[in-house]
């Protein structure tokens, strides 16, 4: 597996945890630098049968241009956090935008942070201009503040409004919406889920005998 190479490993925030080859998102690799084509994040399908989501590792120290590139080949217009940076003292997640009024630049994309709009006490939405050369785009980036890990929220409703503003940004399922937490798996599945039966709902696909996972919530 691509996953577990040497030149992958250091990339992989936990050992245990790493995409399949089948699903994996590849990059454009690099000339001269093994395993750049690698990235710890997965493709998800949607209800249509598209590739709706990248479920991902929050960025690493050494990842976080890996995050970028991602973000910019794979025309993401919306990113989900669904982490804090530290959590019970602990590095969950590597910071990946500027504050308001500078520009970081990642590798030779260049990120500026034009606004931050705080929805409600659980999650915030911070509207970043993204530029590659002379193209520039916005990517929204929704960030959930009080999920704690290995935990369950203290009410359902502001994830409910998340994904409901997530998708008037982004109604279509032609590109993927990038959702990540620390380890890119139990937060970051459990929105992809509420997502999709939402989308299936919508499309009148759900039936009494519905199960999520045996359909094709997988690539």
């Amino acid at each position: 597996m691509g996953s577990k190479r040497c030149k992958s490993r250091p990339k992989n925030r936990y050992k245990d945890i790493v995409p399949y080859d089948k699903s994996r998102v590849i990059l454009p690799k690099c000339d001269g630098i093994p395993g750049s084509d690698y990235i710890n994040a997965s493709y998800v399908k949607g209800a249509s049968g598209a590739l709706a989501y990248i479920a991902a590792q929050g960025p690493l120290p050494n990842t976080v241009i890996d995050f970028w590139r991602m973000i910019w080949v794979c025309d993401v217009q919306v990113v989900v956090m669904a982490c804090n940076e530290k959590e019970s003292g602990k590095n969950k997640c590597e910071n990946y935008w500027p504050c308001k009024g500078e520009i970081k630049h990642y590798g030779n994309i260049s990120v500026e942070l034009i606004e931050t709009s705080q929805i409600c006490p659980d999650f915030l939405v911070r509207t970043l201009l993204v530029k590659c050369d002379s193209e520039m785009r916005d990517v929204y980036q929704f960030h959930y503040t009080s999920w704690p890990d290995h935990g369950i929220p203290d009410t359902v409703q502001p994830i409910l409004e998340l994904v409901r503003l997530m998708r008037d940004c982004q109604a279509s399922e032609t590109v993927p919406i990038v959702v990540h937490c620390s380890a890119g798996c139990g937060r970051t599945g459990t929105i992809c889920a509420v997502d999709f039966v939402w989308a299936c709902l919508r499309q009148g696909k759900l039936s009494e005998d519905f199960s999520l996972f045996p359909n094709c919530f997988r690539t």
